[in-house]
């Protein structure tokens, strides 16, 4: 019996549809989830000078008291399932853009903040960036952001 060729990559337009913000159409790092099951960018729910939440209702349901009064604090694991599902940050300092990893060549391109344009500044991938940690971790890290592509390919 031969073996069973690899579940193919995760289609890039249904991650972009499905792990975007719903507001700005942006991929985000952090993402808050409401009681509806909607979900949008901190930046677009809340306000930057006091944490205060923007909007009274879902945007895209109209319930009210979906999301929480005060920016709440998003779990270092909620992150990182952003980043295996491709959505990097801008490496260049001073940059805040958020996209998705086949985007990045094209914004190195019109980055503002970028060093000159004939030097690119190497983007670190995920697997350049667990590295440094511990094999345990990398080993473990590695099992759940695939298996978690695994389950959100299938839906």
């Amino acid at each position: 019996m031969e073996p069973s060729p690899p579940p193919p990559p995760p289609d890039k337009n249904c991650n972009e549809q499905r792990f975007c913000c719903m507001v700005c159409l942006c991929p985000r790092l952090r993402m808050v989830y409401g009681k509806c099951q909607h979900k949008f960018c901190v930046d677009c729910l809340y306000n930057n000078k006091d944490n205060s939440l923007r909007i009274l209702s879902c945007p895209l349901c109209n319930q009210t008291g979906q999301f929480p009064e005060k920016k709440p604090v998003i779990p270092d694991d909620n992150i990182e399932i952003q980043k295996c599902l491709g959505i990097v940050e801008c490496p260049n300092e001073g940059c805040n853009y958020e996209m998705w990893s086949w985007d990045q060549e094209q914004h190195f391109n019109e980055c503002p903040n970028r060093k000159s344009p004939a030097t690119k500044k190497k983007t670190p991938t995920y697997k350049n960036s667990i590295i440094s940690r511990p094999y345990f971790f990398r080993k473990s890290k590695k099992k759940y952001c695939s298996y978690f592509l695994r389950l959100s390919s299938k839906h």
